[in-house]
């Protein structure tokens, strides 16, 4: 069917997130055309709930998942595929599976896999991270991007409310995440996010998610504990898809730089997302209503260490004060119509 193409998604959650408005404006240009996303099974959850997307194909790990993704793709036989990611695996399964059109940005030794190579503006005119999506699609860049967008079903809304409703409730909730899969380098102290959204339940009588994963357990408990009786940690607790249903649910997120930030931009929900190496311009999140809070540090946007002093350094020096009062300049503002 020389209708359908295919798209290599990203890698991270993040970063999924930032490629939707290009996909989100290649359907609108190409209301015809069947979409095949090829992503990686544990981001499946999100890239169901986004209308750019007709059908999925989940990539399983390591070679045994290389090669049922070739024979997949072989079997399918699609004409074309926009490679997203910049990795030599994501270029080596479509020349295996003999797709005839692939596109992609060089790098990794990969070009000659490559029938067209989109290269990097040397100095280009938009620095989000969200636009190279467009230009490897080949699209002409509109006058800005569309947010990110993904669809939670009511029912889904109300399963998840049931799951937080210990105590019956009319309160506003907020979201707390606390983490960020980058570690130290893009973690504000938990402690300061913690004086925020005490600070937050105090005035508008709000509730607070502390949310993460099974991992950051330790972390978001001891943010909840030092919150009080009005935080509920739910690390570890929740699927992908049901930590952007419970992020739909709130008024604000609290944030790092993270795939939550990011998560919470595409279902609507305005953030408060904390800067101190990374490079908002190139990452932040997208759509209005946003606020970030940045160190003023030198940004090196993706290439940041895990642990990074500098970067910790710079974290450390935001005053809580000043994301309470972005956090508050939200909650004041009317409650949109459901």
């Amino acid at each position: 069917m020389h209708d359908r193409i295919l798209i290599y998604g990203v890698n991270w959650l993040g970063d999924s997130i930032m490629a939707m408005p290009a996909l989100q404006l290649w359907r609108a240009r190409n209301p015809h055309r069947h979409v095949t996303l090829l992503t990686k099974a544990p981001l499946a959850p999100i890239w169901h709930l986004h209308e750019g997307v007709d059908e999925i194909i989940e990539l399983a790990p390591r070679r045994a998942g290389t090669r049922q993704a070739i024979e997949t793709l072989r079997t399918i036989q699609f004409k074309e595929v926009y490679i997203f990611p910049n990795s030599f695996r994501s270029a080596w399964i479509p020349w295996q599976a003999s797709i005839p059109q692939r596109t992609g940005q060089p790098g990794h030794f990969r070009s000659w896999m490559l029938t067209r190579v989109v290269r990097p503006e040397k100095r280009p005119v938009h620095t989000h991270q969200a636009w190279e999506y467009l230009r490897i699609l080949e699209m002409e860049f509109p006058p800005e991007l569309p947010p990110p967008r993904l669809f939670i079903p009511p029912s889904l809304q109300k399963l998840l409310q049931h799951r937080i409703a210990e105590v019956p409730t009319q309160d506003a909730w907020i979201a707390l995440i606390p983490g960020a899969a980058r570690g130290p380098s893009k973690q504000w102290p938990a402690e300061r996010f913690a004086d925020v959204a005490r600070r937050l339940t105090m005035k508008y009588r709000c509730r607070v998610l502390v949310l993460g994963t099974e991992a950051e357990y330790p972390l978001c408990a001891a943010t909840a504990n030092a919150i009080g009786g009005r935080a509920i940690n739910m690390a570890g607790a929740t699927s992908l898809r049901d930590l952007a249903v419970l992020l739909s649910l709130c008024r604000l997120t609290l944030c790092n730089d993270s795939g939550g930030m990011h998560l919470s931009s595409a279902v609507g929900t305005p953030v408060v997302a904390v800067f101190g190496m990374t490079d908002p311009a190139k990452t932040g999140p997208l759509g209005n209503n946003h606020q970030v809070i940045a160190s003023g540090a030198a940004g090196v946007s993706r290439k940041i260490k895990r642990n990074s002093e500098k970067a910790t350094a710079a974290l450390a020096g935001i005053a809580a004060d000043r994301v309470y009062e972005a956090a508050a300049s939200i909650m004041e503002q009317p409650v949109a119509p459901a």
